[in-house]
């Protein structure tokens, strides 16, 4: 907002932005970081400014600094704490021009600014109340649609007068509590040819390459990752796991906002390059205003929303004390990226982030059980783009038609039946929509076309035989080789078959070790199907361990 002072004021503003600039330079502070936390504390601000990672001209400042009532409190000789402490939220903050009020007594986000004609989102945009969406993160505030605003610019949302409201669930929450799907979309697909090709079926290729005494293995196992009794274990999973994280993270000091853009800046220098879905913002500051707050999406689902946040500070903890620098700047770029889309897309990659991070500390069953979830989850994906080819350069005029909203769509109508996991995400996706018949016939057929055990069983052995001792694992191969030598829990797995066998090098494609790891785990396709078969059939091995081609 332009400053509106006499140039006497505008004169007194100026000095205290000098001051406040010397002050900050001084503490290793710049001008957009103390911008971007004055308006996550005060809600007072467009987040406009933040639009530039470069820091904030003298006159942006001055009328910042004025739009906050911020009172030349702050001199050259102020100590250094006063920001310090300010920035981690600890220590005093900035006090209204009447030297008692606390800004951040204000109001509390969101809210509406009656005088203005906006409300203020959660992550600080001001939004007409001609809209209730935040054009920024999605944010939905459904008080707007109250405001007259609102009514004139939105006459055919309004329904009946007198009409009784009570029995109402704008955000779904009841719906889900009992076992429901949560809200729909006022969208139909029924309108919608679906005359469409399927992808190629190589299904029947997938099984005939199975030899003949293996193949009743493959078939079970393969049935049953596309069950609904998967689709429970996934689920009991993912509930042990929000359990597992709720008691972490009572013992873990909570990772500042601070710290964590520092963090940020240190490993991908040019990170403010990578702005929001709307290329209004640095997609950065979408990610921190989530570790503290969680997601706008999530906010009438309480249990949801502190998982998210636990995920959030658990990812960036990792990211920070626990993993190689390679590694943490590939998480943490895949994380911002996803905050360059819609919060469906943002937490959906969060849960499978958190998924791979956490599994360090599980079981192997566990840690195949999220390899098999990430696999089974870009089969999803392909069977979205296979069916929707343009669904991935959709824009936002008809959300419906975007790949993270088909996404969670085709979760809550096949889901079940395909053994999918995820369903808790995909019902408060406020995008989402019903699919016909005809629609779901197509999702199911497609889905079990491109689902193919081989793929499942190839990526399980190239992250097993890896040979870098840097590499970036989802199974720990101590972890395989403790189970697999532990004939109270293998099922008579034969231990020595996760070697290397040099008399049938056919098995694993003509590769082999490094002379140096010649003494750790390099499966074949045909152990790894034993191994699955053994964990998650719970029966004994039947069947040749020749060099069958798998």
């Amino acid at each position: 907002r332009r400053a509106t002072t006499m140039s006497s004021e505008r004169e007194k503003h100026s000095k205290t932005a000098q001051n406040l600039a010397e002050l900050l330079q001084n503490v290793g502070v710049s001008l957009s970081e103390f911008a971007m936390k004055l308006t996550e504390q005060s809600g007072n601000v467009m987040s406009a400014l933040l639009a530039s990672g470069e820091g904030f001209s003298a006159e942006v400042l001055n009328s910042l600094l004025e739009d906050l009532q911020v009172p030349p409190i702050l001199d050259a000789e102020a100590s250094s704490y006063v920001i310090s402490s300010f920035l981690d939220g600890d220590g005093p903050r900035l006090n209204a021009s009447d030297g008692s009020k606390d800004m951040a007594d204000d109001k509390e986000l969101p809210h509406i600014n009656l005088d203005e004609g906006t409300w203020t989102c959660v992550c600080t945009m001001h939004v007409p109340l001609s809209e209730a969406t935040c054009t920024v993160c999605e944010y939905y505030y459904e008080d707007v649609i109250d405001t007259q605003e609102f009514k004139d610019a939105n006459p055919e949302d309004l329904g009946d007068e007198g009409e009784d409201d009570d029995e109402e669930d704008e955000s779904g929450g009841k719906d889900i509590a009992k076992g429901g799907d949560g809200v729909f979309a006022d969208y139909s697909d029924s309108d919608r040819s679906w005359a469409v090709a399927l992808p190629e079926d190589k299904s029947q290729a997938d099984v005939e390459t199975v030899d003949e005494p293996r193949r009743a293995q493959f078939l079970r196992l393969k049935s049953f990752f596309l069950s609904e009794e998967f689709g429970a274990q996934l689920l009991k999973e993912e509930e042990a796991s929000s359990a597992k994280s709720s008691e972490d993270h009572k013992a873990k000091k909570l990772i500042k906002e601070s710290e964590a853009r520092a963090f940020a800046y240190k490993l991908i220098p040019d990170i403010d390059r990578f702005l929001d879905r709307r290329e209004e913002a640095p997609a950065l500051n979408l990610v921190l205003l989530t570790l503290r707050n969680g997601l706008p999406l999530y906010e009438k689902f309480p249990a949801i929303q502190q998982h998210t946040i636990r995920s959030m500070q658990f990812i960036f903890d990792q990211i920070m004390n626990h993993l190689k620098e390679n590694i943490a700047r590939s998480y943490l770029q895949r994380l911002v990226d996803s905050f360059r889309a819609c919060q469906a897309e943002q937490a959906r990659v969060i849960d499978s982030i958190y998924g791979s991070l956490s599994g360090r500390d599980k079981t192997l069953k566990q840690q195949l059980l999220n390899l098999i979830d990430d696999h089974k989850e870009r089969v999803l994906e392909q069977t979205v783009l296979a069916l929707n080819p343009g669904a991935i350069s959709q824009d936002d005029s008809v959300p419906q038609k975007q790949l993270p909203h088909i996404r969670s769509s085709y979760r809550i109508s096949a889901g079940p039946r395909l053994g999918l996991g995820h369903m808790q995400s995909a019902k408060v996706d406020y995008c989402k929509f019903r699919i016909c018949a005809e629609h779901r016939q197509l999702v199911i057929d497609a889905y079990l076309r491109l689902f193919l055990l081989h793929d499942l069983l190839d990526v399980f052995v190239n992250d097993v035989n890896q040979q870098d001792p840097e590499a970036e694992r989802l199974i720990d191969i101590d972890l395989l080789t403790k189970w697999a030598g532990n004939k109270e829990e293998n099922n008579g797995f034969d231990a020595y078959s996760i070697y290397y066998d040099e008399t049938q090098p056919k098995l694993y494609n003509d590769a082999k070790p490094l002379e140096q790891n010649a003494y750790q785990p390099f499966l074949s396709r045909h152990v790894a199907l034993d191994i699955l078969v053994s964990l998650f059939l719970s029966s004994s091995l039947s069947g040749s361990s020749s060099a069958a081609s798998i």
